[in-house]
């Protein structure tokens, strides 16, 4: 275009691509918005911990996602809750990193974690370390709750003979 600089183009470029990545009319998540996430966080580890699989998938929304390593994606509460039957119980949930951001409505939760598992059919324990990202959405009723989960290990699992 006539009368524009190629240094006006680049600074008129960089406005509009600065402009694009930023969501209009968002906002960071609350110090208490990041407190609720880590609630969740910690009351869905102590439900699992506990056996209380009921109980633990009203933690995920009706259309949630998860994709276990390993596994089928599984999609909705039914076929998530259809998971822990293949788990007799889970006796550690360590978490030793976590953190917690977001924007508006929609947050994720990162974790570091060691779990030890007591599989249906396995004469032992299975214990491994690995890294999780969850998405979590705020409801209209104010709760947080998941609607997307992936996790894996660090290393391969070695199962119980």
């Amino acid at each position: 275009m006539p009368g524009i600089s190629i240094g006006g183009w680049v600074a008129l470029l960089a406005t509009v691509g600065v402009s694009a990545c930023t969501p209009q009319g968002s906002a960071q998540l609350s110090e208490a918005d990041v407190a609720a996430v880590h609630q969740v966080e910690q009351a869905f580890v102590q439900r699992v911990l506990d056996g209380e699989w009921d109980a633990a998938v009203e933690y995920f929304a009706d259309d949630a996602v998860r994709m276990p390593f390993n596994a089928p994606l599984e999609r909705g509460r039914a076929t998530i809750r259809a998971h822990f039957d293949a788990v007799d119980s889970i006796t550690q949930w360590t978490i030793h990193d976590s953190e917690v951001g977001g924007d508006g409505n929609v947050a994720y939760l990162r974790q570091a974690y060691t779990i030890t598992a007591f599989l249906a059919g396995m004469p032992g324990a299975a214990t491994y370390t690995g890294k999780s990202l969850a998405v979590l959405r705020r409801q209209p009723d104010g709760r947080w709750l998941f609607v997307m989960d992936i996790w894996n290990a660090d290393a391969p699992l070695h199962m119980p003979q």
